[in-house]
């Protein structure tokens, strides 16, 4: 990935991470302080410590690099206004040559589950599930009544019942859920989201 070869361009040391949350981690030392930089699935994430190199990285009796929170800017491909990646690339350079402020800067982009269209589309998808429950049920208890007057159960009822038990929330969900990151999917593929 070009990406992560940049930054191994810039004398970047690659690690692999305790966490499952980062694919990993890519650490500069300039001197004075100490640059994270975590690649993830929705983000690129940036942390900056002050003091030696081994001061800053805690790594696990298995060479895997333990991350803390502290002084974490997680950065996210959704709502970018820019190439999420060119962007930490140029902190890089800019750590590298010591003028970089970590004070200053900013997150790139939001949360997925922060996106007022993901969360207007999970309400629908609730509203339709619980619909359909409330329709299946309303088929149950006809049923009972339609069995108490005629001994048995009429098939058109029953064909219905089995209809809307069939049905999937788990595909509706699914089909809603990529028309809305529809938009997002291929910029997010190559890692770049400008707009």
């Amino acid at each position: 990935m070009q990406f992560i070869d940049e930054l191994i361009k810039l004398d970047f040391s690659q690690y692999k991470t305790k966490s499952k949350q980062w694919y990993g981690a890519y650490v500069l030392y300039n001197g004075k302080q100490v640059m994270c930089v975590l690649h993830r699935k929705n983000g690129v994430d940036i942390q900056v410590k002050t003091g030696n190199l081994d001061d800053c990285l805690e790594l696990t009796e298995h060479g895997l690099l333990s991350i803390s929170i502290d002084g974490l800017t997680r950065n996210f491909f959704n709502n970018s206004n820019c190439s999420l990646f060119d962007s930490v690339i140029y902190s890089a350079k800019c750590f590298k040559n010591r003028i970089y402020d970590h004070n200053k800067i900013k997150p790139i982009g939001n949360s997925f589950f922060n996106d007022s269209t993901y969360v207007k589309q999970q309400r629908k998808n609730k509203a339709r599930q619980l619909k359909r429950q409330n329709d299946i049920k309303e088929l149950k208890d006809k049923l009972d009544i339609a069995y108490s007057l005629l001994g048995y159960y009429p098939q058109d009822i029953l064909d219905g019942l089995e209809e809307l038990e069939n049905q999937s929330d788990i595909d509706d969900r699914a089909y809603e859920k990529i028309e809305v990151i529809g938009e997002y999917s291929g910029d997010m593929l190559y890692g770049y989201h400008c707009r």
